[in-house]
Parts: structure tokens; sequence; C-alpha cells
């Protein structure tokens, strides 16, 4: 990525690449006409998280739910017409989600190369020990249908995560955040889930029968249902002492309608307190955070960014309420410092009510109805695409969804969408000092 490092001991600037190969699949018409063969590689970079405990070099991972495809994907058929718009080809139905262990270290040679390695695969199992998978659970709760890659349709599975966010608490056990439910989930550190934590209303006794094969809290707000569709708990964060998990949604809510969400760059920060043993006590707070406008997320070759191109999708923790924030497109990756102590702790009867108008998402500092609402202060502390440029180096990889620190490097991590000619990339660059 830099300049070649030089052997000396230490890490240095650079990048490893890691790539395990899940063989490949045929995808085929309705018909059984086939419509594509492709290869598949483990995705290791949905999130990533660094014990301190651990050696230099160590840090966790998780993957996403498993390979996936749009049914209106070109690269499934050109003319569009593979399967319903609004369904997932899932290539790997049986797929668990899966915690795994990484390790860096730096090679022999004049270069020194980055290597990556995995080890201690946890797939996120029930109580049972049976994996549990990433396929969506009850589409009534807006998540999409599976489809299988023939074309017959999948069952919709409880026991389902589409795992974004980890940590990592001092007992070994692992907090997972998601993005069906949205729900948080606390596993065990033999994989198995002690515990799902969903928007109120989601559970086993609600309207919609949900009833998965582990212990499920409502804990959460019940406003939370109204995310946009595969834009649920994107990231997460734990403050330094394990007391505090910090997450947020992935874009705005579509609250009051689609259009609303469209238009916003509301994103609410949550506070979540954890017992002495590390499992779900209550919410917290809950704070407003604004995305930058899309205007300032400027590519390379100066294609426009749409609005619901914004997404937040990590946090990390530097101490409790100061979090370093990842706002990205799939080619721009910034990353700010923000305190929630400096801005205002929403009402949470107020504004997680539903018959709120004009609602959070609908904010605007000059309308009287949000009078003492302030929203958070955040710094740029890292813009990957400015810094390319000032530097002349090359971008960071497309689709970062895991940062680090890592001692005086920040590290990134892009997810690959388990494809077989995408690698997973570990980047490590100076951590800025605005971030220190």
């Amino acid at each position: 990525m830099d300049a070649a490092f030089a052997c000396e001991p230490g890490f240095g600037i650079g990048a490893g690449e890691f790539t395990e190969s899940m063989g490949s699949i045929d995808i085929k018409k309705s018909d059984g006409t086939k419509v594509l063969t492709t290869s598949l590689s483990l995705g290791i970079g949905s999130a990533v998280y660094r014990d301190p405990k651990d050696p230099e070099g160590v840090f966790w991972a998780v993957t996403d739910r498993g390979p996936n495809y749009d049914c209106d994907s070109m690269e499934l058929d050109p003319a569009g017409m593979f399967c319903d718009a609004a369904n997932k080809v899932f290539g790997k139905p049986t797929f668990s989600p899966t915690i795994v262990k990484v390790t860096l270290s730096r090679g022999a040679g004049p270069t020194c190369p980055l290597n990556v390695t995995v080890s201690d695969k946890l797939a996120i199992a029930d109580k049972d020990g049976m994996g549990i998978t990433g396929l969506p659970i009850s589409p009534a709760y807006n998540t999409e249908a599976a489809v299988s890659i023939d074309q017959a349709i999948i069952p919709d599975n409880d026991n389902g995560m589409d795992t974004e966010g980890l940590v990592r608490l001092a007992d070994g056990s692992f907090w997972v955040s998601e993005e069906y439910g949205p729900s948080l989930a606390h596993i065990s550190a033999a994989g198995k889930v002690l515990e799902r934590v969903t928007p109120a209303g989601v559970k086993p006794a609600g309207a919609i029968p949900y009833a998965p094969n582990y212990p499920v809290t409502d804990g959460l707000p019940g406003i939370l249902t109204k995310r946009k569709q595969n834009r649920g708990f994107e990231s997460l964060a734990l403050s330094p002492d394990g007391k505090f998990l910090y997450t947020a949604l992935q874009s705005p809510m579509r609250n009051p309608d689609k259009t609303a969400g469209d238009k916003s760059l509301v994103i609410r920060i949550h506070k979540i307190a954890l017992t002495a043993g590390g499992a779900f006590e209550k919410m917290d707070g809950e704070w407003l955070y604004l995305l930058d406008n899309e205007t300032t997320f400027v590519l390379a070759d100066n294609i426009a960014v749409k609005r619901t191109d914004l997404k937040l999708s990590e946090m990390v923790a530097l101490a409790e309420d100061d979090l370093l924030i990842q706002e990205r497109t799939d080619l721009v990756t910034k990353i700010y410092r923000a305190t929630l102590t400096a801005s205002t702790k929403l009402d949470a009867a107020k504004w997680d009510d539903v018959a709120t108008t004009p609602t959070l998402e609908q904010y605007a500092s000059t309308d009287a109805a949000f009078t003492g609402v302030k929203a958070i202060s955040k710094n740029l502390v890292f813009d990957g695409v400015v810094r390319s440029r000032a530097m002349s180096v090359p971008a960071l990889p497309n689709k970062i969804e895991g940062i680090f620190v890592m001692g005086n490097f920040l590290v990134f991590v892009n997810d690959n969408d388990f494809s077989g000619t995408q690698k997973t990339v570990v980047t490590l660059l100076p951590r800025p000092a605005a971030s220190k």
C-alpha cells in the first residue's frame, strides 16, 4: 500500500492478503439453465475487534451471513430476470456465521511481507451446539426471502443472523450485532448463543411466531424495526472497562416512511449497559449522530455519491463515550472521533415513540420541534480518498467494514463478500494523531 516495509522489529505500514477457498457453485434458472459458475472464498471482514489482552498482531473477526446475491444482479442475469428482485440467492444456505482468530506476522525477505493467518474458527451455534445459519428470520420482520442456487424457496430460519459487528469480553465470550432483528447476541467462548436481544415485539411471545433455539430478550427499542431492509446493526464497540456496548443502524430508519429515510442523515447511537457477567442489563442511552453530506464523499473519478449510499459501518470505543466512527460508501472510508457527553442524551420516551411527529429522522436544527436536541459533535481524523491523493498511494480496498486500533496503527479490513476472486486485505496505516 505504501513504500515497501524495510525489515525491522514490529509491523510497520503495509498490507497483507488472506484467501481460503470454499469451492464453487452453479447458479441456475428455474428451468435448470445454468447462469454462471462462481468460485467462493471465506470472507472474514464483516467486522473485526482487537482484544487488548492479546499479543500484538492478533485480532478477532466475524464472517458475514454467507455467500448471497441480489436476484436482480447483473452478475446473475444481464436482463435482470433471474428471480424475484425482492429475494436473495443464498449460495451456501447451511453456512454458519463464524468467529475467527486472526494473526498478523512479517515474513522474511527484502520487503518483509505481511502475512495473515486464520485459526480458532468458532461457528456460531444454538444452545444445543447446532450451527445457526445466515438465513433470514421471518419476512414479516422486513427481511428478504431466501432462494437457493436452483430457484427453490428456502424457508426462513428463526436462528438466522446476518452478523456485522463483533467485540470480545474479558471472559472470552463475544457480543455480535446483526441486521435482521436488528439484534445483538451474546456468544459463549465456545460459540454458543447465550442470549439474543431484539427490539420490543420481536420475540417468541410477539404477534409473529418467532422461536429460535436459544434465549431471547426484547430489550431494545421497538422503533428499530423500522430499519431499512439489510441496513440493521452494522457496528459494535465495547468500552475499555467492558461495561458498555455501543451500536448503530447502518443507515437512517424509514421513519415515518421510505421518503423520509432516504432523505435523512440521522443515525441513532445506542449505548447498552452490561451486567458484571457480561450479559445484557438495559438500554443506557441514545444519541443523535449526523452522517456527512454525500457531497463530501469525493471519489477519484468524481462519480456522484447518492445519499442512500452512505453507511455507518464500524465503531471503536477509545474510552467510555469516546468513539471512533466509520462512515463509508463502498468506495470511500472516512473516520470521525465523536464524544457522546458533549451532546444531548435523547428523551427515549419521546423519540422512540412511533407516534412522535416530526420524527427524529426528519431532524433539522432550525426546526422548533427539535429544540433541546443537539447532535453529537464529531471531528474528521481520516479520509481514505484524501490520503490517497495527497500521498500518491493506492486507495484502500473497496467495502472496508472493519477497523481497529493496534498501538500506533489504524487497521482496516475489507469485506470480500465471499468472492473467489476478491481477497480479504488487512491494511496497516499510521494512526492519526487526532485518534489518540
